[in-house]
């Protein structure tokens, strides 16, 4: 992975300080988590960074605890996704990486009441080193002996326990490997167990007694193949390597300064970080070499002391520094080489400089505004460059630079044109590039398609098919995928030029490197510089804003808490239904080219197709707004040139209290209850009404009774006092049959005729009959041996018991039918008459 020392000096890094958002410039320790960001501790703080920002934990004085037997610096273990220990001087720290907050590290941390140190192996295994014999703290019946030569080092989580001599120095390292745990003490020797059954198996020394004190002041243990690396550190420095199958040691450095950190890559590549520079050791032959300098994207040599050294999963180089913060290096991210100003001899530094074009005719000619040069190629990649003549030049180089840089094309001021392999004409213009596939209208893109710049200035094919655009900004990959294309802007991130290209400086050599010409120099892409990228991790979750508040960790927002863990930690979401204006946030941890990220994302219940979006800085921000009760999946995935694994994240808006189905319950059991108690009340009020009205029939019926008996006392009355009462005679008693007869028939017809008139009286009767109503009384009394009132009801009842035999109708219908204008009233009546109730008579019918 890493260049040998001739081209170590070569590596271009990006510096990463604070003005990128670092804390502070001191670095002290490098590593990453499993979900892929990088934690750095500063002198001031621990900053974690997800390629894109930076966050930070802050330390209280009582989050550290005293740790006496530790005497190193920095030192940081991680165990799985939820606890980073962190070890300074006689200090400890604990942070829980779920939360991102800093623990105190109390007793339940170690099970043992005194703690010496603590370290985590190979197999992230906590060990506790302790004074006294775990078990003799819980043991108050016979406790396990503690000897005053011994220490113990003790496995909380499988109660393993590891009786140490005293005489075998201090325990500085602890690493384990295939069921094994190896102890690094201070003498230079190495211990090794057997987990499973806490024996002392063999040990091993690095070097003899006389040279204890060059190596006994700190260590740092590093696993690699077939064994640990070892950096140690006393009036001298010194690299180690330990075969844990051989069981012997080889010492493979040794410096006069200490050493600070270690990096294995490759198996057998190391990288030692030094006071003096960054030492490269390659066990496969080449002998150790050290790299004093270090050179940054801008052409700033740095001298500074690197701190430790550090590979992310990409490939990815970072280095701490005690004063200039991070520097970052992938061999992927610097592709362009530059030649400024620097390379060309003989120009006026006062004077502006622009590589205005390139020629080739045997010899590669650059056309400058301070003259031409000649360009060779020197040894590996430098650039040797000669000033010539004019007259010197052969005439196919004087033609190409006399030829005019802008012209007129199908209406267009082109800047630059280029025919491609496919038949396609491309052309570049002051606005945007126009591509020409047939005669018709021209197919145009702009920054918002992918473009760097929109000013286009040069135009070139490379051998893959692939068409490069140099603009005011930066050079354009153009691929092409059948009809599609795929733009990839490089910036000076990437080794551009920081200024402006020039009209139509470009050229493709005989190996297929191209170069483009601009302000202050030009640069190159060598042929098959495109290293191949990395994948990418998963896009990581980084926070949640609703209704433009950032939602904290832990912290209640209408009496609900969000997010119990950090978002990285967070695997699902659950809102209340008015927290439903969202905006989601992901990074990329895309640390070779994050300005070159672009995102597909989806939320699952909402969006139909993928929404596509650019990034500058390698994150996203997906805004929702009003999003109805439900659930659903949030995807998103990342690309750079690679593509990532879809994330997912499920979120779920909760239905409002008054729509929940325990709330239609409680609405359907209210609406019962009150349709119960209105029908109740109802029944209660309609059964009060029928019995008032039942005594108002009652009063009415003895009310009519009474008048009708005091009417027929009166007739009575006026006929005996008007006469005696004739005696029929004795062949044709009272009227002659006929008459009677007829006069019957013509009173029961006129009451027939109104028998559903309710208050059809005596008094209505008499007059139909042109009577008054003491004749009438008269008359039926001598007919019928009837009042008139009584011979009204009995013609009513009659009818009533027609009605009720044929059956089809209530009581009720009857009644109203026949005339009377109450039930209880017809019911007396008729149960006088016949006998029974209406409604057994309709049953008897």
């Amino acid at each position: 992975m890493w260049p040998r020392c001739s081209t170590a000096e070569k590596w271009l890094f990006t510096p990463v300080d604070a003005s990128a958002g670092l804390s502070d410039n001191q670095v002290r320790y490098i590593l990453q988590l499993n979900d892929g960001r990088m934690v750095i501790t500063t002198s001031g703080n621990l900053n974690i960074y997800n390629g894109s920002e930076f966050s930070y934990l802050h330390r209280q004085a009582r989050d550290v605890r005293f740790l006496p037997g530790y005497k190193g610096y920095y030192r940081m273990y991680t165990e799985g996704d939820t606890l980073m220990w962190i070890k300074d001087w006689q200090k400890l720290m604990l942070v829980d990486l779920r939360a991102e907050r800093f623990l105190i590290p109390g007793k339940s941390y170690f099970k043992v009441d005194s703690i010496l140190d603590l370290f985590v192996d190979s197999d992230q295994r906590r060990w506790i080193l302790t004074p006294r014999h775990p078990q003799s703290a819980r043991s108050q019946d016979n406790p396990p002996p503690s000897p005053p030569d011994r220490f113990f080092l003790y496995n909380p989580q499988s109660d393993i326990v590891l009786q140490l001599d005293r005489a075998w120095g201090e325990l500085q390292d602890v690493a384990s490997d295939e069921g094994k745990v190896y102890l690094f003490f201070s003498t230079g020797t190495v211990y090794c167990f057997a987990v499973s059954t806490a024996q002392l198996l063999y040990w091993s020394a690095a070097y003899p007694g006389s040279k204890h004190d060059w190596f006994d002041r700190t260590s740092l243990v590093v696993k690699g193949e077939k064994g640990f690396y070892q950096l140690r550190n006393g009036t001298r420095g010194g690299c180690f390597f330990f075969n844990t199958r051989s069981k012997d040691w080889q010492q493979l450095l040794q410096t006069g300064y200490a050493l600070n950190t270690l990096l294995v890559s490759d198996g057998n590549r190391l990288m030692i970080t030094s006071s003096r520079g960054v030492w490269v050791l390659d066990r496969e032959g080449a002998a150790p070499c050290l790299v004093s300098n270090l050179q940054t994207v801008t052409g700033e040599v740095l001298t500074t002391e690197i701190s430790t050294v550090f590979q992310d999963f990409q490939g990815g180089l970072w280095m701490g520094t005690y004063n200039r913060g991070l520097l970052y290096y992938h061999p992927a991210r610097f592709r362009f080489l530059n030649a400024g100003r620097p390379a060309f001899p003989e120009i006026d530094p006062l004077k502006d400089f622009q590589v205005l074009g390139f020629a080739r005719a045997g010899e590669l000619y650059l056309n400058t505004n301070q003259g031409v040069y000649k360009m060779t190629t020197g040894r590996g990649t430098k650039i040797q460059l000669e000033k010539t003549g004019s007259n010197q030049l052969p005439p196919d180089v004087r033609r190409e630079f006399s030829q005019p840089q802008r012209f007129l094309f199908r209406g267009l001021t082109a800047t630059a044109m280029l025919d491609d392999s496919r038949g396609w004409t491309w052309v570049g213009t002051m606005d945007g590039l126009a591509l020409f596939k047939t005669a018709g209208r021209p197919q145009l893109y702009y920054t918002s398609h992918g473009l760097g710049n929109n000013f286009i200035h040069a135009l070139i094919e490379d051998d893959d098919g692939n068409v490069w655009a140099s603009t005011s900004f930066g050079i354009t990959r153009i691929g092409v995928t059948g009809d599609a294309l795929h733009f990839t802007a490089y910036t000076p991130q990437d080794g551009t030029l920081a200024g402006e290209y020039s009209d139509g400086a470009v050229l493709k050599s005989d190996d297929g490197s191209l170069y483009f010409g601009g302000m202050n120099g030009f640069s190159v892409l060598k042929k098959n510089a495109e290293v191949l990228l990395p994948p990418l991790a998963k896009p990581l979750f980084a926070g949640l804003l609703i209704r433009g508040e950032r939602i904290l960790p832990s912290r209640s927002y209408d009496e609900r808490i969000i997010l119990e863990t950090a978002p990285a930690s967070t695997s699902s979401i659950v809102l209340a239904h008015d927290q439903n204006f969202i905006t989601l946030e992901f990074a990329s941890l895309n640390f070779v080219n994050p300005h070159q990220t672009t995102f597909r994302y989806q939320l699952a219940g909402v969006d139909r197709e993928w929404r596509t979006a650019s990034s500058h800085t390698g994150s996203l921000q997906a805004i929702y707004t009003n999003l109805e009760p439900g659930n659903y999946e949030f995807r998103v995935q990342s690309n750079n040139g690679t593509v990532s694994e879809v994330s997912t994240l499920p979120i779920t808006i909760l239905t409002p209290w008054w729509k929940t189905t325990f709330a239609l319950v409680c609405y359907i059991a209210a609406f019962i209850l009150l349709a119960g108690g209105s029908m109740l009340r109802y029944t209660k009020v309609a059964q009060r009404r029928r019995e008032q009205l039942q005594k108002e029939e009652m009063l009415l019926f003895r009310i009519r009774t009474l008048i009708e008996q005091r009417l027929e006392w009166e007739e009575e009355r006026t006929a005996l006092l008007s006469g005696p009462r004739p005696q029929p005679k004795a062949d044709m008693p009272g009227l002659a049959s006929g008459e009677n007869d007829a006069f019957v028939r013509k009173a029961i017809g006129l009451v027939e005729q109104n028998m559903d008139v309710a208050g059809y009286t005596v008094e209505q009767l008499s007059r139909d009959l042109c009577m008054d109503r003491t004749g009438l009384y008269r008359k039926l009394t001598a007919s019928l041996d009837q009042s008139p009132s009584a011979f009204i009801r009995n013609i009513r009842l009659q009818r009533a018991a027609r009605l009720l035999a044929q059956g089809g109708k209530s009581v009720t219908e009857v009644a109203e039918q026949v005339g009377f204008g109450s039930v209880s009233y017809f019911s007396k009546c008729f149960q006088e008459a016949y006998g029974c109730r209406p409604s057994e008579y309709t049953g008897n019918g």
